[in-house]
């Protein structure tokens, strides 16, 4: 009865301290989060009518960063080495080498304009398209 009674304290303790603790951040706000994606110390915010946001404090200030961008709705976003890559609504793919600072189309070899996802394994880029 001890050793039950010591694994039910032992297992209740493990996971009061395993719950995730969530913190609300001071944005972006305005827009609905698309995608999220980290590159080194940058949080990068793809939203659906405001463009790309960028933190450099893991969330407390954000910088609209939409230089070069056709339009604001952004559909998906992610990393690969110092690239950022977005999905732009009807746009297709563009990119950013100076961390959101100046985007560029990035559209060879695709067959759509619509971009949903994105998934990276090593330095490949992967989109989820629509037709």
């Amino acid at each position: 009865m001890k050793r039950i009674i010591l694994l039910v304290l032992i297992f209740t303790f493990i996971i009061s301290h395993a719950v995730a603790q969530w913190q609300q951040t001071n944005g972006p706000s305005g827009a609905t989060i698309e995608s999220i994606t980290v590159n080194g110390i940058n949080t990068f915010a793809a939203t659906s009518y405001k463009g790309v946001f960028l933190s450099i404090n893991n969330g407390s200030n954000w910088t609209e960063v939409n230089n070069g961008l056709p339009n604001l709705r952004i559909s998906a976003i992610t990393a690969s080495g110092t690239t950022i890559f977005v999905g732009v609504q009807f746009e297709g793919m563009f990119r950013s080498t100076d961390n959101g600072q100046n985007w560029i189309a990035a559209n060879n070899g695709l067959t759509t304009s619509s971009i949903n996802a994105f998934a990276t394994k090593d330095s490949k880029i992967f989109a989820g398209t629509s037709a």
